[in-house]
């Protein structure tokens, strides 16, 4: 068995970044439910961040297989790609509550 070293750690950071991500969504959820909707914009900024980080070291990887590296398999990377790309799509869905939820409120006033 090959140990890949890079794989492992990418596939750390990517975990961590999307579990951030998704605490800041929870949050953001939390700061809808309660009409605080520019606190719900600061934590899905915060949260976009995170994944923004989490993209970015995944990239690096994926160049260096493009580039002629061979990276190998690693199952704490894929897990960490799949954490990213499903926090990502929670992350669109809680930017259209947000500004569905905005768009309620304002037609309440």
């Amino acid at each position: 068995m090959e140990d890949n070293n890079l794989l492992t750690l990418t596939g750390m950071q990517l975990v961590m970044a999307g579990g951030n991500a998704r605490e800041l969504i929870r949050r953001a959820m939390m700061a809808v439910s309660q009409k605080n909707i520019e606190e719900a914009k600061e934590l899905l900024k915060k949260a976009d961040e995170e994944l923004l980080k989490g993209h970015r070291e995944q990239t690096k990887v994926l160049q260096l297989e493009c580039s002629g590296e061979p990276q190998g398999y690693n199952v704490l990377f894929c897990h960490g790609m799949d954490t990213l790309m499903t926090v990502k799509s929670e992350y669109q869905v809680a930017e259209y509550l947000v500004m569905f939820m905005e768009t309620l409120l304002n037609e309440k006033q």
